[in-house]
């Protein structure tokens, strides 16, 4: 995979979900109707990411009747996309943009590690799934799990290095890693099972 100049992550868009407006109402309540929360998502999106960027979106992508309505939301994005797969895209959408030239990968569990000064031997890593895990590759040498899927819902956990990224966590923009990292900043693992720092 290619260099990219900034890392984003995100979850739960919902694009063309009438729904959604009433599930999430202390969130997108305020949108009149699923047009105008669709262009709001896209514009917060744009106004962050460049094309020299990647953003790792974990799940639920939309609800859109014609899949080539999906397909001009994703091509509107300025970025390269790495989709992790939710309970929501559906098996036509996901044959459909790995076509695409934005998006880089598409899988339903995927971990990478980051440049950082402050991580462990300067490397953090991350796993993402759309789901939350209670245990994780390495969660007990520090690694971050994040998710999607809860839409802000689930307990803040302080010994869990967990955090959910959707789009309703964040006032309806993505996550920097800067930003997970100050969400972390005042939580600690405990292990739950055999795994702990003395133990592979």
């Amino acid at each position: 995979m290619k260099s990219y100049n900034n890392i984003w992550f995100s979850s739960d868009w919902h694009f063309c979900h009438d729904n959604i407006l009433k599930y999430c109402s202390n969130t997108r309540d305020h949108y009149p109707n699923v047009e105008e929360m669709n262009e709001d998502i896209i514009k917060n999106i744009n106004a962050k990411v460049s094309k020299n960027d990647i953003l790792y979106f974990l799940g639920d992508f939309g609800f859109c009747k014609n899949i080539n309505d999906a397909v001009k939301i994703i091509e509107r994005i300025n970025c390269d996309i790495f989709f992790i797969k939710g309970n929501h895209d559906r098996e036509v959408l996901i044959k459909k943009i790995k076509t695409l030239p934005n998006i880089v990968g598409v899988e339903d569990l995927h971990s990478i590690k980051i440049d950082d000064p402050d991580a462990i031997h300067g490397k953090q890593m991350i796993v993402m799934c759309h789901y939350p895990l209670e245990v994780w590759d390495r969660s007990h040498y520090g690694a971050l799990m994040i998710h999607g899927h809860s839409h802000g819902t689930l307990p803040v956990n302080l010994e869990r290095m967990r955090l959910d990224v959707g789009i309703d966590c964040n006032n309806m923009q993505i996550f920097s890693y800067e930003d997970i990292k100050l969400h972390m900043f005042s939580r600690s693992y405990v292990p739950v099972d055999h795994h702990d720092s003395e133990t592979n």
